[in-house]
């Protein structure tokens, strides 16, 4: 299995290999050291948006092969203070060697203090007064502006739909969305995910106070339980927490990641049914996995260990030490398949051509 990562800060990407979905995270961040000598305890990971945690592994974050993982290289606040009283340090003793000023440099100071206070005064200028220095300047955007401006005015004036604008009547809509009441607005709170209004009182349980940052209606609020906070490990949904890895630690490791991967490609040299020799396989070519046998189209069936039919005949077959009779001679296989098994069932009496009969139904 291979990740991609990418460093952020110096936006190039490198290749880590040889890894496996049950590799934990903190042996990934060795692995990335190794290549990039960046402390392991500097090394911020991401994936998905989700920052990986040291005691999960790849699994927890299904991660594939070449998938991309996100490096960023964080200071330590200790190393940060110490880099910014070097700096300090540095300023004073340059100050402090620095010629006196020319009276050249003098007036440019008194220049560049001036435009900070135009640009101040800029700031300080009302929404009219900035409309007007828009239109001498621009005529057609601050045309477009004033149109959109007109146009969120008129929406707003615009009577509610559902109530038609009359006050007395109840409407969650325009008013409150617990009791539709449209009295207290000092008392309605603004939720900013939906933008409808709820009274303080009308909450469960109420408020007292205005939120100081911004608020969410209880539909919007996202619980704080469901949010996995930085430093927490991932949380499992309830099928994967009843999983036999998830109950204790497995050190198992069967495929490093492709024991149940499905094909990436097809062969299209030859056809499904080909018998006989396929372009650029030789013998003595070796395989990692065995899902790659069957893309390469030696043998098609990415766990059957016989490929073929009954009708066409056997294209190939994979001994893969599950008969204790099957022998390999290099040039010559002997592949005893089902009639062991039967054998073994019936008893060494069962007529020869029983068990072929059998054989050729399985």
């Amino acid at each position: 299995m291979k990740l991609i990562i990418r460093n952020l800060k110096t936006n190039t990407t490198f290749n880590v290999t040889n890894l496996s979905k049950a590799t934990e995270v903190r042996e990934l961040k060795k692995r990335i050291k190794a290549v990039t000598g960046i402390e392991t305890g500097h090394q911020y990971l991401l994936s998905g948006g989700k920052s990986m945690q040291d005691d999960c592994d790849l699994c927890d974050y299904k991660l594939e092969s070449n998938y991309v993982v996100q490096l960023m290289e964080r200071i330590p606040l200790k190393n940060k203070e110490d880099d910014n009283a070097e700096k300090d340090k540095r300023k004073k003793k340059d100050e402090e060697v620095s010629p006196p000023k020319s009276p050249a440099s003098a007036a440019s100071t008194s220049n560049s203090d001036d435009e900070q206070k135009e640009n101040k005064n800029a700031e300080e200028m009302s929404e009219k007064e900035k409309m007007k220095m828009i239109r001498d300047l621009c005529p057609e955007v601050a045309a477009d502006l004033e149109a959109e401006a007109k146009k969120l005015q008129e929406e707003e004036e615009k009577p509610c739909k559902k109530c038609k604008g009359v006050e007395s009547r109840r409407c969650t809509e325009c008013g409150c969305s617990e009791c539709g009441g449209k009295d207290l607005p000092e008392r309605q709170l603004f939720c900013e995910q939906c933008e409808y209004t709820t009274h303080m009182h009308c909450l469960d349980p109420p408020l007292e106070e205005v939120p100081d940052d911004d608020w969410y209606c209880p539909t919007c609020k996202n619980d704080a339980s469901e949010i996995v906070q930085d430093g927490e490990m991932v949380r499992y949904s309830k099928t994967r927490a009843k999983m036999p890895s998830r109950q204790k630690k497995i050190k198992r490791d069967w495929g490093r990641g492709y024991a149940t991967a499905g094909k990436s490609k097809d062969c299209t040299l030859v056809p499904k049914n080909h018998f006989g020799p396929i372009p650029g396989i030789v013998p003595g070519m070796l395989w990692k996995y065995r899902i790659q046998v069957s893309e390469s189209g030696v043998h098609r069936p990415p766990v059957a260990g016989i490929a073929g039919r009954a009708q066409e005949g056997c294209q190939s077959i994979v001994l893969a030490g599950g008969y204790e009779d099957d022998v390999d001679n290099a040039d010559e296989v002997i592949y005893t398949g089902k009639l062991k098994l039967f054998s073994s069932v019936f008893g060494s009496n069962l007529d020869i051509s029983l068990m072929q009969d059998l054989e050729e139904e399985i």
